[in-house]
């Protein structure tokens, strides 16, 4: 093997270093890194090219060199075929081949040498230096540790870090101790940190390591956020394509305020939108509103992107391009949403998750064609659980409920997936899935749905109008589809189905609305009683009564069976005569609590079970009035008002019959005691008063009014 000399091959690498104007740092420790790198880094490989093009032109006069020798030697005419002439020809095959591993080393050692020479290459550290930093980096990173201790060693470790930092920063472990410094250090050292690495954000955002590095700064130093995003300017949209990149990109995005991000995204609108200070940070629609003229242009540039982005299926589930897409969307006409909705379709899963994203969906769903709709119903298929109990995705189920003309097609794909034994109880008691079952057994009610929901549902409406079915039977079909497994689940899971916010709400609108016989839900309605069939004195069952708990309010509604919206045909449940017989032991004391007693005073309205609970009720009125002394907000207040009228009645006659009995007894005793004089008719007088005491206390006030204002005459007529 030829030696080479490596001060010559030194300086002409360094010339060709002057030359380079952008380097990537690589962290080399052993052959196989070079080989890796230059596979995967167009800077390397270039480089490369230019080193090897005066070695592959000596490789081809080599070349031409050994041709020549093998004609010059088919004119002379026989060779030599004795062990003489095998020798040279095997040294000659040796001499060729030496060659082209000469070249190859040459070749290898140029490249490696290149790597080294780079200003930006890092090197191996120091074992001790290493070792030092890592021995710190492990005190300061402990947990429970004391903020004075932490201190010290962050001091200590800053001190040994400083003026190193792009040294170590595109290593695995030293890049994870400036994350560190970045989260426990003071301003003053993070300021030191950006400076020193100022102007090698763009490269270092590239990078597998160094790459939680800006994430951190964006983090952990506001203030230096828009230092490392000017680097970032006008590379946007070729970083958010990059693999490691990427992420950098959308941290910032997640952390930039509403201006910032506009900037952001501005880059995707095109370069004459983006450059101007003019119109730098305007978001679409101020874009638009200041020259309506830009519009076909940023829709154009838009497109662009959009197809761009959808080549790349990696990239299609952020933020960043849900946004660029719905910008599209809201803005372009129907014919150019359709063509998008074409590309989207069976990638409709990867938008459900952000709020952008799920916009878009809902848009696809109400712009694309019945073969779209369709396409985008078999992507979202393995993943429906999934989707029901996200935020924003399940508002998509919504939309398709509502303009999906193939009610079969949403009845395979998405509720045959929903009640799936194993998916059905967790959608039901999910905060947003249990929506998904509302919507379709309840409608559109404010009860379960905010308004804004229902704003953004009714988006959708004039493309609804325009569908093939009528939205009324749409919404029958769907409910009788869902609803043999709802009742099932129910049947089997009454006493789950209480114990959780959600599911209780779910359990009502299946007993009021979903499609099924009264012998189909009264197992339902069973065991309820059961549930309510307990003690309320016993302090284990006081905790999870339903009586005594939230769920007195299901009761109720499931009593008066008062729908929001009526269907086909309502289903009498007759469920008040069922949940009477289960609590009449204890109807006073529920009279007597303070949310039970609602219960009790629906029972009390209900013709069926009037006559019972007013029977019950008499019993303790006392106790009733108690309650509504103690507490006027409770159903007790109520429960008199509705007893007012017939209880008045009730004690009325008696007291008639009370004074009848009395008068009699007078007017006996005025018999008697005709002669008995005037003492006989003082006596009758006091036995009328006593007549007249009893509850009515007004009658005896205005009668001695009265028998005073005569007295008070007489006396007057005597002295005249």
């Amino acid at each position: 093997m030829i030696d080479i000399n490596e001060d010559d091959l030194e300086e002409e690498l360094f010339n060709l270093k002057e030359d380079s104007s952008e380097y990537v740092e690589l962290d080399i420790e052993d052959d196989s890194d070079i080989d890796d790198h230059i596979g995967d880094n167009d800077e390397y490989v270039s480089l490369g090219d230019d080193i090897n093009i005066g070695y592959e032109e000596l490789s081809d006069d080599d070349d031409d060199e050994d041709e020549n020798k093998d004609k010059n030697r088919d004119k002379d005419g026989n060779r030599d075929e004795d062990k003489d002439s095998d020798e040279e020809d095997d040294d000659e095959k040796e001499e060729k081949k030496s060659k082209r591993q000469r070249i190859q080393e040459i070749d290898y050692n140029v490249i490696k040498l290149a790597f080294q020479r780079k200003p930006t290459v890092t090197k191996k550290l120091d074992p001790a230096y290493h070792l030092g930093l890592k021995e710190l980096w492990n005190q300061v990173r402990i947990k429970n540790i004391s903020k004075e201790k932490r201190n010290k060693y962050m001091g200590e470790l800053f001190e040994l870090m400083k003026g190193k930092i792009p040294e170590i920063l595109f290593k695995n472990d030293t890049s994870r101790i400036i994350q560190t410094v970045l989260k426990y250090g003071t301003k003053e050292q993070k300021k030191i940190i950006v400076d020193e690495l100022e102007g090698k954000w763009l490269e270092a955002s590239k990078h597998t390591h160094s790459k939680f590095v800006i994430c951190k700064v964006l983090m952990y130093c506001s203030e230096h956020r828009n230092k490392i995003i000017s680097e970032f300017k006008g590379n946007i949209a070729k970083l958010i394509q990059h693999t490691e990149a990427r992420s950098v990109i959308l941290e910032a995005y997640e952390l930039l305020n509403a201006r910032q991000r506009s900037a952001l995204i501005q880059e995707f609108y095109g370069k004459e939108f983006s450059l101007f200070k003019e119109t730098q940070g305007l978001s679409i629609e101020e874009l638009i509103k200041e020259n309506p003229s830009n519009k076909e242009r940023l829709l154009e540039n838009l497109s662009r992107e959009i197809e761009a982005i959808m080549k790349k299926p990696d990239l299609i589930g952020y933020i960043i391009p849900h946004h660029i897409i719905l910008d599209y969307f809201n803005y372009a006409n129907e014919n150019k949403i359709r063509e998008k909705v074409a590309l989207i379709g069976e990638h409709i899963h990867e938008f459900l998750h952000t709020r952008e994203g799920s916009r878009i969906a809902m848009m696809c769903f109400s712009y694309g064609t019945a073969k779209d709709r369709k396409i985008m119903l078999k992507a979202m298929k393995d993943y429906i659980e999934k989707i029901c109990i996200e935020e924003y995705g399940h508002l998509v189920l919504l939309r398709a409920f509502d303009v999906v003309d193939d009610t079969v097609a949403v009845s395979k794909y998405i509720i045959e997936q929903m009640t799936k034994l194993n998916k059905l109880g967790n959608i039901i008691q999910n905060k947003w899935g249990h929506r998904v079952i509302l919507y379709l057994l309840a409608h559109r009610t404010k009860l379960y749905f905010s308004n804004e929901t229902l704003r953004l549902l009714a988006q959708g409406d004039d493309i609804r109008t325009k569908t093939r079915h009528d939205p009324a039977v749409r919404v029958n079909e769907l409910c009788k589809a869902i609803s043999p497994a709802l009742i099932d689940y129910a049947q089997n899971n009454t006493s789950t189905m209480f114990s959780f916010t959600y599911s209780t709400q779910v359990l009502c609108e299946i007993l009021l609305h979903a499609d099924g016989t009264l012998d189909q839900k009264k197992p339902i309605l069973e065991n309820i009683a059961k549930l309510a069939n307990k003690d309320p004195n016993n302090e284990e069952a006081k905790d999870d009564h339903i009586m005594l708990s939230y769920i007195n309010r299901t009761l109720k509604t499931l009593k008066d069976e008062s729908p929001q919206i009526n269907y086909d045909e309502k289903v009498e449940l007759h469920f008040a005569p069922i949940l009477f017989d289960s609590i009449k032991e204890y109807v006073l004391f529920y009279a007597c609590h303070l949310s039970a007693s609602f219960v009790i005073l629906a029972l009390l309205e209900d013709k069926e079970t009037n006559k019972d609970v007013k029977e019950a009720l008499l019993k303790g009125l006392k106790q009733i009035r108690r309650a509504a002394e103690k507490d006027k907000k409770s159903g007790a207040n109520l429960i008199l008002k509705e007893l007012e009228k017939e209880g008045i009645k009730l004690e009325s006659n008696e007291n008639k019959k009370e004074s009848k009995q009395v008068i009699e007894e007078s007017k006996g005793t005025i018999r008697d005691e005709n002669n008995s004089g005037k003492k006989n008719n003082d006596k009758s007088n006091n036995v009328f008063e006593k007549v007249t005491k009893g509850k009515d206390k007004e009658i005896k006030k205005e009668k001695g009014i009265n028998n005073g204002n005569k007295n008070n005459n007489r006396s007057t007529k005597r002295k005249r």
